[in-house]
Parts: structure tokens; C-alpha cells; sequence
């Protein structure tokens, strides 16, 4: 049963007895609200419950900017990170509030959109949502817009987790080896697939709210050279740039279901070439030398 007026309250519905025993619809957003501190959004949230029973409710919407941009469309310097419980961001305060407040509560919740819903104002997809979908038919493959959202999604369904750790290697699934900088180079030089991954700090790699895929401590990104978007496009470490002047865009990737990685800037996959242990972009043709597993 829905709340009152867009399923912001469900008070009065929960004390009316002739719903007794049903399951009560509750939704909640932040688009449509002034900004509050984490501590006035969990008010918020639990004003609208009032003295139900929690576990009649389900949280049946809700969600916050899950690519690099505000809820205007403008750029961000950066992702919004869900996991970082010191930022002043109202998205980030929102949103863990109300995946705390859930879980605390134990309710039940759907995320609204996993991938897709009326908004498309990016233009081609909700900006709210956590997948982008590749592929057609049955051949498809959804890929994770914010690793951070995720995270909290998961929290508020009761997943303990290790909340922002995702620091791994990189096993490419074309036989043995790992993304590596070679000779543990702190330049910028271009990466390769090195035989063995042994752990070392040049072949730790740190997927970030925003995209990036960084190495040592987050002082270098994966990067597509010369912003590339053709086959054979070298790929290796630069400085992390996030002006929007310099269209960072290169230096964003994304993880799919399918084991790829994809640049986001040309949807090329992250390819270990057949015949070298060069890395390079290449079209997504789905071999091995294009599938990732992190370890």
C-alpha cells in the first residue's frame, strides 16, 4: 500500500486498521528537499515512518547521482564517494543516512534505477542509476557506475562488508599474468601484462567512486593515451586529472559483468594484445585477453 501524497508519509496509511497486515510503500529522495546535515536526513526518513512497525515498510525508492555530476547535469571534480562518513556533500549525507537508517531499522529497500527510468537527462541515461547496460539480446553485460553506491546498497541490505576497500590486482584471463607498471616506474610509462602477479605496490590497482583506476596510494591513473579511441590505443599511467577542461573522461573505466573494462570515453575494452604483453584499448569482441578478475 502506497504512503500519502508521492509515498512520503506512511503514517496514517500504517494506522489505519483495516490495512492491518499489509506491506506499506515508502518513498525517499533528496532532489525534491532543502539540504540537510546527515543527522537531518535521518529525521527526515523516520518522520515519515512516525510509530509504524518498521519492518512493514519498504523503502521502494531511492537514490542519489551515481556518475561524476551534481543532480543539475553539471560536472563534479569527482564521484560522489557513499563511503566517506566525513564529507559535507548533501548526496553523500543523504544517502548514507538512509542506508544506515534502513539497515538500523531493518527494513526492507529497493534502489531506484538499477538501470534505467523515465529521467534521461544525461541524455542517454538516468544519471541515478547503478548499471549501464551493454549488449543486446542475450548477450548483454551491465557495468558499475559508482563501486561506492554499490557499497552502501549493500550495507543497507545487511551485507557486512569491507565498505571502500577495493584494492586488488588485475588477472587478465588471457592466460597467466597481471596489469603491471613496469619496474615499478613511478613516470608515466605504458602498462603491460606481467607474468607472475606477485602483489608488489606497481600491480595494486584501486577502483574509485569517480572511475579512476589508480595505482601507488592514488598518485597515478590508468590512462587512455592522447585521450584515444581507436583500436590499438596505448594505455598506461598519467598524473589524475579531474578539470573538466581537460575532458578526464580518458581516465574513467568501467567494470562489467562480463569480466571487461571499458574506457568510458570510446567503450573500447581494456585488451592484452594476442601476440605481446602490451596493453591497448581494442573493440570488445568478448576473448579471454578481455576479461579481468580481481584477487
Amino acid at each position: 500500500m502506497s504512503g500519502h501524497g508521492d509515498n512520503v508519509d506512511v503514517r496514517a496509511v500504517c494506522a489505519d486498521s483495516r490495512l492491518d497486515g499489509t506491506y506499506l510503500s515508502l518513498h525517499h529522495y533528496a532532489f525534491s528537499k532543502p539540504k540537510r546535515d546527515y543527522d537531518g536526513w535521518v529525521a527526515d526518513f523516520k518522520q515519515g515512518v512516525g510509530d509504524c512497525d518498521p519492518k512493514r515498510i519498504i523503502v521502494d525508492e531511492f537514490g542519489a547521482p551515481m556518475d561524476s555530476r551534481d543532480d543539475t547535469g553539471d560536472d563534479l571534480d569527482t564521484g560522489f564517494d557513499y563511503n566517506d562518513a566525513n564529507s559535507t556533500e548533501n548526496f553523500v549525507q543523504y544517502l548514507r543516512a538512509d542506508t544506515d537508517t534502513i539497515r538500523a531499522l531493518g527494513m526492507g529497500a529497493v534502489y531506484w534505477p538499477a538501470i534505467g527510468g523515465k529521467r534521461q537527462e544525461r541524455p542517454t541515461y538516468d544519471y541515478y542509476s547503478l548499471f549501464d547496460l551493454k549488449g543486446s539480446g542475450t548477450d548483454v553485460a551491465l557495468g558499475t557506475r559508482n563501486i561506492s553506491g554499490i557499497d552502501r546498497l549493500k550495507h543497507a541490505w545487511g551485507v557486512d562488508i569491507d565498505l571502500g576497500s577495493h584494492t586488488s590486482i588485475l588477472r587478465n584471463g588471457g592466460g597467466n599474468g597481471c596489469l603491471d607498471v613496469p619496474d615499478l616506474s613511478h613516470d608515466s610509462v605504458p602498462v603491460q601484462v606481467y607474468d607472475p602477479c606477485w602483489g608488489g605496490d606497481n600491480q595494486q590497482w584501486t577502483r574509485t567512486p569517480s572511475g579512476q583506476i589508480t595505482v601507488y596510494g592514488g598518485t597515478k591513473c590508468l590512462d587512455a593515451y592522447r585521450e584515444g579511441t581507436t583500436n590499438g590505443t596505448e594505455v598506461g599511467t598519467y598524473a589524475c586529472n579531474y578539470r573538466e577542461d581537460e575532458n578526464p573522461d580518458h581516465q574513467k573505466w568501467m567494470f562489467y559483468s562480463d569480466g571487461t573494462i571499458r574506457s568510458v570515453k570510446s567503450g573500447l575494452c581494456l585488451d592484452k594484445d594476442l601476440a605481446t604483453s602490451k596493453v591497448q584499448l581494442w573493440s570488445c569482441w568478448g576473448g579471454d585477453n578481455q576479461k579481468w578478475k580481481t584477487s
